[in-house]
């Protein structure tokens, strides 16, 4: 069952990327160089480089890697001088993606991680405190980050 999840997930990035490149007026797929947001974390980078290695040779397009933060490459797809980006936490940049999506220049082919989820964790000694170790709650009765003023 693994296998075919595997096989499913790369045959939507696949299919997803060939319509990305067909339907973006701003894309550079014209030119020969598909242009990835090579955003700081690990996950969009190995799945940047999967992609890129099967465009480029599978397809045969350069592939070119755009090192930046979450705001400068979301502007960028916006602008046109980047093509691709394969992972995004959306609430972090809300005003910005739905503007995106409003004038069209910006296309979401749905999540990567369908079942993740983003928060603020805290280790439960904070909260329950830890005996064993001498450690008091610091925060008893935090359950949200509307507490922390508290």
């Amino acid at each position: 069952m693994k296998a075919k999840r595997r096989y499913l997930f790369v045959l939507i990035i696949i299919m997803s990327l060939f319509t990305v490149f067909t339907l973006s007026p701003a894309s550079h797929a014209a030119t020969g160089t598909i242009r990835f947001a090579d955003l700081s974390w690990d996950s969009i980078q190995v799945h940047n480089r999967i992609v890129g290695f099967i465009i480029k040779n599978g397809y045969g397009f350069d592939v070119e890697y755009i090192p930046g933060e979450t705001i400068p490459l979301v502007t960028g797809i916006q602008r046109g001088d980047v093509d691709v980006d394969m992972e995004s936490w959306t609430e972090n940049i809300q005003e910005i993606y739905d503007k995106g999506i409003k004038e069209g220049t910006m296309l979401d082919l749905g999540p990567n991680y369908p079942d993740s989820w983003q928060g603020w964790l805290v280790p439960t000694y904070v909260i329950k405190g830890d005996p064993e170790r001498g450690i008091e709650p610091m925060a008893p009765g935090l359950k949200s980050v509307f507490d922390l003023p508290k």
